[in-house]
């Protein structure tokens, strides 16, 4: 038997095991890094990836920065980390960049805070016109507890944001100087996709024009704008003295990046990388700053010495400025503290709620219909045609008297095009009373990471736009996902049936994204059936300013036709590099494509390029008396909106909105009641529905919740003066 330790045996045995803890806690910082640097000298693997991405050129200091951090890291842990760094927007525009981040795709990324807004509307506070005196001024307070406050707003919304980083202030240029709102009056001025500073200029008297960033040089060059406000950096970067003479340093507004890691990337998930990035990020935003102010008063003198006329506002004109946006600016401020629960400046602890409140409840005499679409962005003209629809329906719903003896409203609510927002939205329409449906708008991917809380929350949820085949066959039971619009099965049967009678030789273009992957299989699985393999196959980023390389690729392949499953945007580059290149083959789109102003752009590629693209309406040579009745009735609705009847290229999108909102209506007639689960019911019991194209005998039943087949489909194209024909109604 072993003998019992004596004391000082236990106490010797415990100091050793005491010390053995306390050298481990004392170098554990190092013992983490030792973990990732592990055998990475000789393994040749990169197990820690970091993809880094922002929008301006290699020269300015903000990229430089970027390669700083990628050093750092690389200090740090060796071969074992891999760091990419994607420049100039060759990973999307900003708001590309955002949803690329919020989904896992990008790691960390530097928008500016105008981009950002879309998720978190406050931290556009940096962006209100003169609302810092210095660079000082600015560290002062994003540094401070408001810069925390918007961060911690930010990361609600699934990205955790450092340190700021800047590009200066924004100066303006033009062919005059400006030391004056008055001098704004009437002058077509390139802004940033924001609404805030698009109404800044508004109030100015100024024509807001968005182009994208890397577009103004050769907006400028084209006349297509007259001013722009831009960081000196920007201004040099760019070249914009070639095109536009006079420089007013104004410093009406501050452009702050904020680094922001995307939290379903590692190195948010893993405490240990988490806080070896911040670290990293914020040493290198001190430096940052330092270089930006380096870089931009060497850039100022050059510019200056090259022949750029350098205007610089006095005490009194600043003043002036200052006093003409007062009012706005605490407008703005006003309105960010009542919806987000934020003080500004902050004195105090921040409320637990940080969403938007509920402005006004409906009361107890009205029936709510909420719309979720993008009312601003790349598909902000198909979003707007939805809204028309359900508002036109509504008018008409009211005039009868309503529904159940209640009043009709819609509530529209912008997702951007981004995940988060469309997400927040169905939380907020969920919390209306007396709401019985939603209707949603034209991204498949936005709809598609909503299913999960429509069920939850047991809403009628309408499609008039969206055609990923899992929107509606998403797996839930009971489903309460109805579709009056295309299904890319659907689409992908007529488009392929139409492509082989002309010819075998296919090539696909495809958009990036769940649309454009849904798409992708459809038509690759019908071809399949046909013994047919495409030729090629080339896929854009949704956001993207460059397709040149993808069109060469198709021009080089021995492609007769041409499958184009693309949005506007993109579509518009495409077509137009098409024509540039003189292209022999035609193209074939989805009606992606006309969910922005398409042949506005594009009318004079129109004329060297054949593009036909699949509809299911047209209001053009429609002798239905309904349909032009419902024409009519739109034309006096947005009169007030100078919109001409050739505009509305997105007539699919008001169309199906309108009969889906008289559907939903009728279904809730039939429920005798506000209950969303038999309002749900009913609306796969609808039977004689008189829509405005067709009568559908029944629109949806249990087992389908597609109310279009293939047979509504046509193909058609734009006309010489805008107008969508069917291609056998005339020749192009």
């Amino acid at each position: 038997m072993f003998e019992k330790p004596d004391q000082k045996t236990i106490l010797l045995i415990l100091s050793i095991f005491c010390g053995i803890f306390l050298i481990w806690l004392l170098f554990s910082e190092q013992n983490i890094l030792r973990r990732f640097k592990s055998n990475s000298e000789n393994s040749g693997e990169n197990k820690i990836h970091i993809r880094i991405a922002h929008d301006l050129p290699q020269g300015t200091p903000l990229h430089q920065a970027t390669l700083q951090i990628a050093e750092l890291l690389k200090n740090e842990l060796g071969a074992r980390v891999k760091v990419e760094i994607f420049p100039n927007q060759t990973a999307g525009t900003d708001e590309h960049m955002i949803e690329r981040a919020l989904v896992g795709e990008l790691d960390l990324i530097f928008p500016p805070t105008a981009k950002l807004a879309q998720l978190y509307p406050p931290i556009q506070y940096a962006d209100l016109p003169f609302v810092f005196e210095s660079r000082e001024d600015a560290y002062r307070v994003l540094d401070g507890e408001l810069g925390e406050r918007l961060r911690a707003g930010l990361q609600q919304k699934g990205l955790q944001c450092f340190r700021h980083w800047e590009s200066g202030f924004k100066q303006f240029t033009a062919k005059k100087p400006i030391r004056d709102p008055r001098d704004l009056v009437g002058l077509r001025v390139r802004t940033m996709r924001s609404p805030m500073i698009m109404e800044q200029f508004k109030m100015w008297g100024a024509i807001p024009i968005l182009i994208d960033f890397q577009q103004i040089y050769k907006a400028m060059a084209d006349n297509a704008i007259d001013a722009g406000e831009n960081s000196i950096v920007a201004i040099a970067a760019l070249n914009l003295a070639d095109v536009q003479k006079v420089m007013t340093i104004s410093n009406h507004g501050y452009l702050s990046e904020f680094p922001c890691l995307s939290e379903k990337s590692l190195w948010s998930s893993d405490k240990e990388l988490n806080a070896l990035l911040k670290r990293v990020v914020d040493e290198v935003a001190e430096k940052q700053r330092h270089e930006a102010l380096r870089v931009e008063q060497m850039l100022l003198a050059e510019l200056e010495a090259g022949g750029l006329r350098v205007e610089r506002l006095t005490e009194q004109e600043r003043k002036n400025f200052v006093a003409s946006v007062k009012d706005f600016s605490a407008g703005m401020i006003a309105k960010w503290e009542k919806e987000f629960s934020l003080k500004i400046p902050v004195k105090s602890e921040p409320k637990a709620k940080d969403e938007i409140e509920l402005k006004q409840e409906p009361n107890d005499r009205e029936v709510v219909i909420g719309i979720d679409a993008d009312l601003s962005l790349a598909a902000s003209l198909a979003g707007q045609a939805i809204q028309h629809g359900a508002h036109l329906a509504a008018e008409e719903l009211n005039e009868r008297g309503g529904v159940l003896g209640r009043k009709v409203e819609i509530e529209s609510y912008d997702n951007a095009g981004i995940n988060l927002r469309g997400l927040a939205n169905i939380k907020k329409l969920a919390e209306q009373k007396n709401l019985i449906a939603i209707l949603g708008g034209i991204h498949s991917n936005v709809i598609l990471s909503e299913i999960d809380s429509i069920h939850r929350y047991k809403i009628p949820f309408l499609v008039p736009w969206a055609s990923a085949v899992d929107i509606v066959e998403n797996g839930q039971k009971p489903n309460y996902v109805f579709r009056l619009g295309g299904n890319d099965e659907q689409v992908a049967k007529f488009l392929v049936k139409n492509a082989l009678q002309r010819s075998k030789k296919i090539a696909l273009l495809m958009e990036s994204s769940v649309w454009g992957r849904s798409s992708q299989k459809a038509i690759e699985r019908v071809l399949a059936e046909n013994h047919v393999k495409p030729v090629m196959v080339q896929w854009v980023d949704r956001g993207a300013n460059e397709v040149s390389i993808q069109i060469a690729s198709l021009q080089s392949s021995a492609a007769d036709i041409v499958l184009m499953t693309l949005n506007a945007p993109e579509g518009i580059l495409a077509v137009k590099s098409m024509a540039e290149r003189g292209v022999r083959f035609q193209v074939l789109s989805h009606w992606g494509i006309t969910s922005n102003d398409f042949y506005k752009e594009t009318s004079d590629a129109l004329k060297k390029v054949k593009v036909e693209f699949i509809q299911a309406f047209t209001f053009f040579r429609n002798a239905n008396p309904r349909a032009r009745s419902l024409f009519e009735r739109y034309q006096i609705a947005s009169s007030q909106m100078n919109l001409k009847a050739t505009q509305l290229s997105a007539a699919m999108g008001l169309v199906h909105a309108y009969d889906l909102t008289k559907m939903i209506a009728q279904a809730t007639i039939n429920a005798g009641r506000l209950d969303r689960t038999l309002i749900r019911e009913q609306l796969e019991k609808l039977f004689n529905f008189s829509a405005i194209n067709k009568i559908h005998n029944p629109p949806f039943t249990a087992q389908r919740h597609d109310a279009l087949d293939p047979s509504a489909y046509f193909l058609a194209h734009f006309n010489n003066r805008g107008e969508i024909l069917p291609t056998e109604d005339g020749s192009k």
